[in-house]
């Protein structure tokens, strides 16, 4: 799974185990003592490397399920304004009926107002929460970012160094 093509660094990675994979590649080399000692040197980087993907694409479903979540409140928010706009066109004498399970329950005007309103004030506190969470994991997305961008500079460097003894 892609989280998101201006990641660094992921977006080529797909949902394969990089560390694993990288881990066996170095392994296939045929300088097998130098690149063993590097590979086993690097091991850790690549562990916490691969533990760090990991976590970044566990919040972007987090975060996609968020904004599922969100998406569904907005169009409950929008279906809830849609019944106060209809209700402004009442007047006290209309009838109006409430679905209570399987029997309509005749409910006045002010009474269906109020619970509307009620419910819309209740999804409004839900969208900002859900908004608030979403900029929380937008920023441990980030900080999972640098931290993978910094783990490939390091594994880069290590390889240049262990290129460079060869």
């Amino acid at each position: 799974m892609t989280i998101k093509a201006t990641h660094v660094g992921i977006r080529e990675l797909g949902s394969g185990n990089l560390g694993e994979r990288v881990f066996k590649a170095f392994q296939s080399v045929p300088d097998i003592s130098l690149n063993r000692r590097l590979l086993m040197a690097m091991e850790p980087v690549y562990k916490r490397l691969n533990a760090e993907i990991e976590k970044a694409q566990g919040i972007q479903k987090e975060i996609q399920k968020i904004f599922q979540l969100h998406r569904q409140l907005s169009a409950q928010l929008s279906e809830n304004e849609n019944v106060i706009e209809d209700f402004g066109l009442l007047n006290e004498s209309n009838a109006i009926y409430k679905l209570v399970g399987p029997v309509l329950v005749k409910q006045d005007l002010s009474e269906a107002k109020e619970t509307v309103s009620k419910r819309i004030s209740y999804i409004t506190s839900e969208i900002k929460r859900h908004d608030d969470r979403i900029k929380e994991l937008e920023k441990q997305q980030e900080n999972c970012r640098e931290q993978i961008s910094k783990l490939q500079q390091k594994l880069q460097q290590e390889h240049t160094k262990a290129a460079l003894k060869a």
